[in-house]
């Protein structure tokens, strides 16, 4: 069997990258980037993970381009009972990380990993619990354009 089409696997591998280089490290916004759901952070924060959304494949017979849908999730530790992290830390680094993944976004149109990277539609923020921590948590849809044919 031949494997003449994009695994999205790949392109998520590959968003995945490009936000890690970008924002993980000293000075930066992030502490980890996961190209995958994760289960716990292991008391990380900020942690940025990339998950797949859905596939649109183009008809081979005209051409047509695929569509990867990706959901770019952030989690900020709410905040901390010593006070040393506070909840207007966590929403400032909400925002931050917001900006700085669509730089990487914007930045990444002329990689030549793909055709195009754009938002997808408004991101939404809710919090939740992981290994006992409360996060905000943002979702920040994007689509990845592949020629395949």
């Amino acid at each position: 069997m031949s494997s003449n089409v994009t695994d999205r696997a790949a392109v998520r591998s590959q968003l995945a990258t490009l936000l890690a280089s970008a924002l993980v490290g000293a000075g930066k916004p992030a502490q980890a980037v996961y190209a995958y759901q994760v289960g716990d952070f292991d008391k990380l924060s900020p942690v940025i993970v990339v998950t797949g959304a859905g596939t649109g494949r183009g008809n081979p017979l005209i051409t047509d381009p695929t569509d990867f849908f990706l959901d770019v999730h952030t989690f900020v530790l709410y905040a901390t009972e010593d006070g040393g992290w506070t909840e207007q830390q966590s929403e400032d680094r909400l925002d931050l990380l917001e900006k700085s993944i669509s730089d990487v976004i914007k930045d990444a149109n002329d990689s030549g990993l793909w055709e195009s990277i754009v938002p997808n539609g408004e991101s939404q923020i809710d919090g939740l619990e992981i290994g006992g921590l409360e996060y905000r948590h943002e979702v920040i849809p994007v689509r990845v354009v592949v020629q395949d044919f």
